[in-house]
């Protein structure tokens, strides 16, 4: 079923009446399933998303070290950088983008990307935002990676996730490894220690996480 919006869709955006009108008259609008990919690593980028809500994460598989990591996340007035950066260079996508969340996202074409920076200023103006944004991203996790220890890395991801209570977090050992920059193994014996400790419980596919409030 076509999916279609009206410019008050867009609200997340800081874009100019006359651009939102542009992106609701010549764009796309997708629904992107919870679990579903998007891109895969290594094929080549024709377009961006625009997230009018849901969120995607973004990985990257290391073939050398033979792991996944977690670069970052795109929701709800975003674009995904790895895929703007790459039609800026005319590479292939360094990432693989799957759903977290339902998603709804208008899709811009390659053409559109690179015609309207010198059509609509506050175009070039989010372009330039979200590169910035993804950089300062990658910065974030390289420095915490160097600075602080696995256990403090995994209860910085509980805790960013604000629960208050008792909480079934459906992630398996390898997706919180992915998430936080190591290696399953590792998570797994920290989150072993973190279970004797009372911090958590956990169950085949998911870790009960107690977070006083």
């Amino acid at each position: 079923m076509k999916i279609t919006i009206n410019k008050r869709d867009l609200s997340a955006f800081q874009f100019s009446d006359e651009l939102k009108q542009k992106i609701v008259d010549t764009c796309e609008v997708v629904q992107q399933k919870k679990d579903e990919v998007a891109l895969r690593q290594g094929e080549k980028v024709v377009r961006i998303p625009l997230y009018l809500s849901g969120e995607s994460i973004l990985t990257h598989y290391n073939i050398e070290k033979d792991k996944k990591y977690t670069i970052c996340r795109v929701g709800r007035g975003e674009t995904c950088p790895t895929s703007l950066s790459s039609i800026l260079t005319n590479q292939c996508s360094p990432v693989t983008g799957i759903a977290v969340q339902d998603a709804i996202k208008v899709i811009v074409p390659t053409r559109h990307v690179l015609e309207w920076q010198s059509i609509y200023p506050t175009w070039s103006k989010f372009l330039i935002k979200t590169i910035t944004l993804g950089y300062t991203s990658v910065l974030e996790k390289f420095h915490q990676n160097m600075s602080k220890t696995v256990e403090e890395r995994i209860l910085e991801f509980f805790s960013n996730g604000d629960f208050t209570e008792i909480r079934s977090i459906r992630m398996t050992h390898q997706e919180l490894a992915s998430e936080i920059g190591t290696s399953r193994v590792v998570v797994s014996r920290v989150l072993k220690n973190l279970e004797r400790s009372g911090l958590i419980k956990l169950r085949r596919g998911k870790i009960m996480l107690k977070v006083a409030g």
